[in-house]
């Protein structure tokens, strides 16, 4: 069995609205009742107004920047930041190299961008600067265009070595985080304080950045709308999130009726 539901919000618990289920809603509440630990785990910043995520599911545990930062009971317990001398080194090589590059530096839960964002970022709450002038402090996340970089490879060579690029978004979208900055390590963290081991974990994915759950997760879960190397690795294959695919999982679970 499972003590844990861990759940990404994009393309899985959020549907393409950006809107939760009532049906899906109802079979979470179903979980708790029955002891279970609903941990959310997500790319996005704690700016959770930008979605319509309902109040009862801001859950206890909710990890933000894909591991970057976690928050128990809406109060921040965990952060690992990119250096200072590494986000002047992107900074840099974005100016040099990358000029036409829309970049995004999340800091202190807020967004600063080079363009007028078109939501590329996932969010239309933000700051527009200019990167030749704008002082930096050390981000949490950096997001990065990446349809004006012909060459990703070459990219990744001029990256900070303390730091790691992770594409998602059918390749539309570059996350930079520190080194060892994932969503698996997070959950681990939290795991330790609840005395349960990540074998005891149900999570949900559909993104390059849920392949690391999705594999070591005692159960692993590929949305209906996931990318295929996502679905290729997963143990199970579930409806796409505009199906309830959360909910539908649940309730073959619950029944013992999987395949």
């Amino acid at each position: 069995m499972f003590d844990v539901i861990a759940l990404d919000l994009d393309g899985t618990l959020l549907k393409n609205d950006k809107t939760v289920s009532e049906k899906t809603i109802e079979a979470l509440k179903k979980c708790e009742e029955l002891g279970k630990q609903i941990v959310i785990v997500t790319a996005r910043s704690p700016r959770l107004e930008v979605i319509r995520l309902p109040a009862e599911l801001q859950r206890e545990f909710m990890i933000f920047y894909n591991g970057a930062k976690i928050y128990q009971n809406n109060k921040r317990i965990y952060i690992q930041n990119i250096s200072l001398d590494s986000a002047e080194s992107i900074k840099d090589l974005i100016l040099r190299k990358y000029a036409q590059c829309k970049v995004g530096f999340e800091i202190n839960n807020k967004l600063y961008t080079n363009f007028k964002n078109d939501s590329i970022f996932g969010t239309t709450k933000f700051e527009t600067i200019d990167l030749n002038t704008f002082k930096l402090e050390a981000p949490t996340k950096v997001l990065i265009d990446m349809s004006n970089i012909q060459d990703i490879n070459d990219f990744k060579l001029y990256l900070p070595l303390d730091c790691n690029l992770i594409i998602t978004d059918n390749g539309k979208l570059g996350q930079i985080m520190a080194q060892g900055v994932n969503k698996l390590n997070s959950l681990r963290y939290i795991l330790k304080g609840l005395d349960t081991s990540i074998d005891r974990v149900m999570f949900f994915g559909d993104d390059v950045n849920d392949i690391e759950l999705i594999k070591e997760c005692g159960i692993g879960v590929a949305m209906g709308n996931a990318i295929e190397k996502v679905k290729d690795i997963a143990k199970y294959v579930t409806t796409t999130n505009e199906e309830d695919g959360i909910a539908v999982f649940l309730d073959k679970f619950m029944k013992n009726d999987l395949y």
